[in-house]
This record gives structure tokens, sequence and C-alpha cells, in this order.
């Protein structure tokens, strides 16, 4: 269970917003939609920043990692992109409906990605040993330390170009909720009949979303990526088999 959750971690992400788009909504004030945009920044700014160091690693389906990485932003919290994406999906609440729902998507996410860490966690210990033991000792799970766990130790980051790309779905998301928020927060001259659109959102049009984005993410890891890993293959099983052919 614990290798399956953490296969789809990704498909968990967009359904913790799911209890925002079904529970009674309420008035969302200037207060609550600040807040909204700065946890949605936060989140943003954890996530990309845990990307840049693991690059691709961050979208992989099984638990593991070439080398144990415990400098940068991984040397004051274990696990900044589960943090990063818990504080999107609660601005996501704070937008869509009310913040009544925030409990409720927390405890859900804490479950779920409790469990998810705890199985990277093992698959992690077996590969790395006493060194992650130590890690794991004086790196909090999601508490961020106040000082860093190696200073002045940091691997080399990839490309904000690079880091975009991969996470380019998440960037959109979060763009669209943090121009929605805006736009509902702000009074602005001439927008007022999409932000009373904004306000007064049908759930249902909500939730379809959010369980369309599911079965896509779904589809994508069980059924598109599968596919896509078996062209190159046999691309590259032909391309092999070319080369062998006497000429």
């Amino acid at each position: 269970m614990s290798a399956l959750l953490f296969r789809h971690r990704g498909v968990l992400v967009v359904l913790a917003i799911l209890p925002a788009t079904l529970l009674p909504g309420s008035d969302r004030g200037a207060p609550q939609l600040a807040l909204a945009l700065v946890l949605l920044v936060l989140g943003v700014a954890l996530r990309l920043t845990g990307v840049r160091q693991i690059g691709s690693r961050a979208r992989v389906h099984t638990a593991g990692a070439r080398s144990l990485l415990t400098s940068g932003i991984f040397g004051y919290l274990r696990n900044p992109l589960y943090l990063g994406n818990a504080f999107v999906a609660v601005s996501a609440c704070a937008l869509l409906r009310s913040a009544e729902c925030v409990p409720l998507v927390l405890l859900a996410w804490l479950a779920a990605y409790t469990v998810i860490a705890k199985h990277e966690e093992r698959e992690l210990r077996a590969l790395f040993g006493a060194p992650y033991e130590a890690y794991r000792a004086s790196v909090r799970r999601w508490i961020p330390r106040w000082s860093p766990y190696q200073p002045g130790l940091c691997e080399a980051p990839v490309s904000w170009a690079d880091v975009l790309y991969t996470e380019r779905l998440f960037v959109l998301g979060c763009a669209a909720i943090g121009i929605a928020t805006a736009l509902v927060l702000l009074e602005i001259p001439g927008l007022t009949g999409l932000r009373r659109d904004l306000l007064e959102a049908s759930p249902l049009a909500a939730s379809s979303v959010v369980l369309g984005l599911a079965t896509w993410q779904v589809l994508k890891i069980n059924v598109v990526q599968p596919l896509k890993r078996a062209a190159k293959k046999r691309a590259k099983a032909r391309r092999s088999n070319k080369g062998l052919t006497p000429s």
C-alpha cells in the first residue's frame, strides 16, 4: 500500500483539494484570501527549491536515490516538496470554497504523506544505512531546523529552466489559483463580473475539474508513461538491430 501511495503521490495532491469543492462554502474575506496567497507562494517556493536540488528525481515513481542529499533546503527539512504540496492544497481550499475544510485537508494530507514518507525512509535506510540514520535523527520530517545540517555544503543545483519545465503543470496550476485569488481579493474596475463569477463558482464545476486532473494523473502514470517507455525501448532495439545488420 505504501509503495502504491508513493507511486500516486501526485494524485493525492490533487485529491486533497476535493473536500474544498464539496463542503458548504462561506464568505471569503480579504484576510483569508491574503493568507491563501501567502501560503501559495510559500508552497511553490518550497517545492521548486527542492526540485532544483533533486532535479528529475522529483518525478520518479519508486522510492530511492542515487546519492544521499543532506544539504541545501534538505539540510533544514527532510520533505520540503511534500510540505509545499500541503501549503498549496490549503491555499486552494481558501479560494475554492471555505476555510472550514482546512483541518480535514490537513488531516488527510498528514495521514497519506506520513505513509509515503515512511516508505521512502525505509528505502533510503536500506540504501545508505548509518549516514541516513544520522541525517534522519538530526533533520525533522515536517518541521524545519533553525540551522543547516551541513553548513556550507550544497550540491550543484539544476537550472531554473529545467525546474520550470519539469514542474510546468504544477506551476501553471498554482498560477491559476494565485490569479483567481488576486482577482477575488482586488476590486479591479472592469473585472467585477469575473470576480462575481469566481465568488459564486459552482461546487460541481470545481469538483469536476479536480476529479478530471486526478484521473489524468492516474492515466499518465499507469498508461501514458509506460507506453512511452515501451516505445523508446522498441526504437532503441531497432537502432541496435540496424547497427548489427551486415552491409
